[in-house]
């Protein structure tokens, strides 16, 4: 599978293969590192191996990053080679595994899973950041990790590539010999042993799981639970809140009043301020019950550590790293095409890969709409206001993917307003938008809410409005996407 891997996420034609001097900082959650002295992104194994022999032969440090939500990088940033994954993709399902590469989301992985009617992934749905930093790090919930479904990985050095058994890799609580470094090797890809069940009940057991994380978790840039639960005793999270951690801030770093393990950066570049918070934390757990806490998020030296692979998964929720809708089979051919493009197949034309990340984005968001449908026929109402929110707020991202722009917005209204400086945006839209993020609120914070359960908040009525409001999003992107497909 491996092989087909970057056949069509490939880097863009003309951009090199290696460029210097790129901020770090736009690549976290955290919003903070400053530049890497190399930055590659390889879009097939050869490319990655090539990057590892560069590194080695040229005495570089390399770090793999991939959605970056687990990571660190100092202020100032890192002198060797940054590897990102991103285009390392492509996702297959078989009766009783899915396969996916580095680069994929986690979360988005999981959701398909679950469409699919494979139970074992539910736990990851909430999970953003990537496959290859979900292994790397063990990425997992109270109710389940990753090396309970692994099954085995394909690993790629400077000289060889192999397929491991998960039993290889040494998984920890939240590590591995990627993460320690024992086995200095890259994820290129990983295949999870799951079990058949009704696609229904996977669905259900995984918004139940996503519902309640939702209620624990603060919103903001972050990396999620900074520092990992002790081995015995009360959990980090209660240890902080009890040594009065929460409220605690650095500059424009902050810990959270809703979890104490919890950073929010309300700044950006200012790496110091978060690592001083960090510091000051432990301070307090250490006077006030003599216990050291150790650090969950990879920080990473200036100088960085050869071989480390960098995780990137988090255990916060970032509600556009996952998908609610059910992508029917047409959506998802254009993802396995990655898996069954005819090896001998070349695709040189420049702009393939925004093209195929934009459809992508659009595929989601029309799976996002159905799930909608069939919620609103269920009398879920709240759930297919929260589809129809994603649903627009992925066909946006796909105008902008196709743009090769960067979408800083964090709702649908931002996102429209940041389209509205390139397209005209009607004021029809703009009003659906500003419903449609009510609604993704409400969804999301369900105890804050007066009406009772999710199924009251909202009427059929409400929701049949707002899942138009999405259509008519969905459809405007829509046009767009073929205006600029026919330029």
């Amino acid at each position: 599978m491996s092989a087909e891997i970057g056949r069509i996420h490939r880097p863009i034609k003309g951009e090199p293969l290696i460029i210097h001097d790129v901020p770090l900082w736009v690549h976290t959650s955290m919003r903070v590192g400053g530049p890497a002295r190399s930055f590659a992104r390889p879009g097939n194994p050869a490319q990655l191996q090539h990057l590892l022999r560069w590194a080695e032969e040229n005495g570089r440090e390399t770090v793999v990053l991939g959605g970056g939500t687990n990571t660190l990088f100092r202020d100032a940033g890192f002198s060797g080679l940054v590897i990102h994954t991103s285009a390392l993709r492509g996702w297959e399902i078989a009766e009783d595994s899915i396969r996916a590469g580095a680069g994929e989301n986690l979360a988005q992985t999981a959701w398909r899973a679950s469409r699919a009617g494979l139970t074992g992934l539910e736990w990851a749905c909430g999970i953003p950041g990537t496959i290859g930093g979900a292994v790397a790090m063990n990425a997992g919930t109270r109710q389940g990790e990753t090396a309970d479904v692994l099954r085995r990985v394909e690993i790629c050095t400077s000289r060889t590539q192999s397929t491991v058994a998960a039993a290889a890799l040494d998984l920890g609580y939240r590590t591995s010999a990627l993460q320690s470094g024992e086995l200095p090797a890259v994820v290129v890809e990983a295949e999870f042993r799951l079990q058949p069940a009704a696609p229904d009940a996977c669905l259900e057991r995984a918004r139940s799981l996503l519902a309640a994380r939702l209620d624990k978790l603060p919103r903001g840039a972050s990396v999620g639970s900074v520092f990992r639960n002790p081995a015995e005793g009360p959990a980090a999270g209660e240890l902080l809140d009890r040594a009065g951690c929460k409220g605690m801030h650095v500059g424009s770093a902050r810990v959270s009043t809703l979890h104490a393990n919890v950073i929010i950066n309300d700044g950006k570049e200012n790496a110091a301020d978060v690592l001083a918070l960090i510091e000051r934390m432990k301070d307090k757990v250490r006077a006030t019950f003599g216990v050291e806490l150790h650090e969950e998020v990879v920080i990473v030296p200036v100088s960085g550590r050869n071989g480390r692979q960098a995780s990137d998964v988090d255990r916060k929720r970032r509600t556009r790293g996952a998908t609610l809708g059910i992508s029917p089979p047409s959506f998802r051919r254009r993802a396995c095409v990655l898996f069954r493009t005819n090896r001998r197949s070349r695709v040189s034309k420049e702009g393939v890969r925004k093209m195929e990340r934009s459809a992508d984005w659009m595929d989601e968001a029309q799976g996002d709409l159905e799930h909608a449908d069939n919620d609103l026929k269920g009398g879920f109402y709240n759930w297919a206001c929260f589809s129809a929110q994603q649903a627009a707020e992925k066909s946006i991202k796909a105008v902008f993917q196709r743009m090769g722009a960067e979408a800083w917005g964090h709702s649908v209204a931002d996102l429209l307003d940041e389209l509205s400086q390139r397209y005209p945006v009607s004021q029809r839209h703009m009003n659906g938008a500003l419903e449609l993020d009510k609604a993704y609120i409400c969804a999301r914070y369900p105890n804050a809410h007066p009406s009772g359960s999710p199924r009251s908040r909202y009427t059929e009525e409400e929701a049949r409005r707002l899942i138009s409001h999405a259509q008519a999003i969905v459809e405007f992107c829509a046009s767009l996407l073929s205006k600029a497909q026919s330029d």
